[in-house]
Parts: structure tokens; C-alpha cells; sequence
């Protein structure tokens, strides 16, 4: 089984629809959280969605993870369409190293010194040339096979913080992260003008560093 999970605001509602139409050819379930809305998009069928508040924010796209116990989970984010054989790719990826794949990662020097201090950064919608083992991935380019890593929603203690809670997930239980070479514009991009990354940068990620800290050693 392949399993798309994905949390939506309204304001993205379009591009919402664009991701669910790129991935439901490739997976076996879709299951939307929809963060603050005040009604479920015509393109949702009974059983593809939970209405949510909003209070766990982007966290809330592993809402239902403890629950799936076997196959493959795909993490999704709502401003980006997949492409065809997406999902096949990611699959070999995850057999070819055991572990969780991206198409975006950072690295991180030791002793970590703040968020944005990376090593290197790998992005989804840039050129990646060779896959590459990396400290954190990003969540909205994500897979995994289900009991390879010991995750809960209750994980991700606070929202907007995604990566960060997935990357100490991983360190913690030894588990190895890919970010995997592909081209640039492999994804289609809707871009919008309030991102978590502005609204995160306002306070200088000064939480997601001490975590970081915590931990990346």
C-alpha cells in the first residue's frame, strides 16, 4: 500500500487540488488534513480528509502516522504538483537505502551553531545532482516505509516544525536520510507570499536551533 498525506490551508486550496491530482494515480490511499477550513474541496471523496483547527499547523500532515503498519508513506506538502513515477522512484530509493528519503536536505557542521548554518543544503527545486546522506529532510518531499522508524504525531511537539522534529526522529534511532538527485523543476511549484520559512524567520528559528542543538552532535 501507498499511503499520501498531506495538511492544506485555504488559501491553498488550488494548488491543494493540483497535488491530490498528480498523486492519487500513484498511490492507494489519499488522506487530507485540512487545517482551518470551512468546507471540503469538491475534489476530496468521503473518507480522503479530516477537518482540523489548525493548532498543529504543518505537523498535521502526520496526523494518522502511528496508525499506517505496513507499506509506504508519503509526506506531501499543498503548493507543490508531483510528477509522474514520483512515487516509484522513491520507493527504489528507500529499499537502495534503508532508511528515509527527501529530494531536499541540510546538513549540519558539528557543533551545530544556529538553524540556517548549514553544512550544505540540497533543494527540491533545484539541480541535486547525487543522492546524498543529510542530518534533516525536508517533510514536504518525504518517504518512508512504515515500521522502519518509531514515529507518532504526538511527536511533533510544536507545528511549523516539521523537519526539525523529523530530523531528531531520525538521528535518535540511527535511521539514514537521503536527499535524492534529480533535476531542477522535476516539481511544479505554486508559489505563495506567506511561507512558514518567513513567518519562522521573524523570530530568528531561535527554538528550532536550541532543538537542533539538543541533539545533532
Amino acid at each position: 500500500m501507498r499511503y499520501l498525506r498531506v495538511a492544506s490551508i485555504p488559501e491553498r486550496e488550488k494548488s491543494l487540488k493540483e497535488t491530490v491530482k498528480s498523486m492519487r494515480p500513484q498511490v492507494d490511499s489519499v488522506f487530507v488534513m485540512l487545517n482551518g477550513y470551512d468546507h471540503v474541496p469538491s475534489f476530496l471523496n468521503e473518507g480522503e480528509y479530516i477537518m482540523l483547527d489548525n493548532s498543529t499547523g504543518s505537523a498535521a500532515k502526520f496526523y494518522d502516522v502511528e496508525t499506517i503498519k505496513e507499506g509506504y508513506i508519503f509526506i506531501c506538502d499543498d503548493d507543490i504538483a508531483y510528477p509522474s513515477g514520483y512515487v516509484i522512484n522513491m520507493i527504489k530509493k528507500i529499499h537502495q537505502y534503508n532508511g528515509v528519503v527527501s529530494l531536499h536536505g541540510k546538513t549540519y557542521p558539528r557543533p551545530v551553531t544556529h538553524f540556517t548554518k548549514w553544512s550544505h543544503v540540497y533543494r527540491c527545486l533545484g539541480n541535486v545532482d547525487n543522492d546524498a546522506k543529510v542530518d534533516m529532510p525536508g517533510t514536504g518531499v518525504l518517504a518512508f516505509k512504515a515500521g522502519r522508524l518509531d514515529i507518532k504525531y504526538s511527536d511533533f511537539k510544536t507545528g511549523y516544525m516539521s523537519d526539525t522534529w523529523m530530523c531528531k526522529l531520525c538521528y535518535e534511532q540511527n535511521v539514514p536520510v537521503w536527499a535524492i538527485a534529480h533535476k531542477r523543476n522535476y516539481l511544479r511549484y505554486f508559489p505563495y507570499r506567506d511561507t512558514i520559512w518567513r513567518r519562522e524567520s521573524e523570530n530568528k528559528f531561535q527554538y528550532r536551533t536550541e532543538l537542533l542543538k539538543s541533539f545533532l552532535t
